[in-house]
């Protein structure tokens, strides 16, 4: 077996199934602290927050709100990442540990 085949067979999947359960955590540290976030997502949902806590008089409702989505966001991606861990360690035989 030559080199280029044995890391594509056999090295390339076992490396994949360890980096995921770390790669989960960057991509929530990344969800939180990503520049292309606060441009485009922090701007939209704090206006979006604010509009209605104007209209509705609840501050602290309306932030709850806010830290409930980005909540949600990240338990997403964690639940995500959690089933590609799943099944990158299904490929290998592995039932759940490491």
């Amino acid at each position: 077996m030559g080199a280029g085949l044995r890391l594509r067979r056999i090295v390339l999947p076992q490396a994949h199934a360890l980096m995921v359960a770390p790669f989960k955590n960057l991509l929530v540290q990344l969800l939180k602290a990503t520049p292309l976030l606060s441009l485009v997502t922090v701007p939209d949902l704090t206006f979006q927050i604010d509009q209605l806590r104007s209209s509705t008089g609840a501050t602290a409702a309306s932030y709850l709100l806010l830290l409930g989505l980005y909540f949600a966001m990240a338990v997403g991606l964690s639940l995500l990442m959690n089933a590609l861990e799943r099944a990158a360690k299904a490929r290998l035989g592995q039932e759940g540990g490491a």
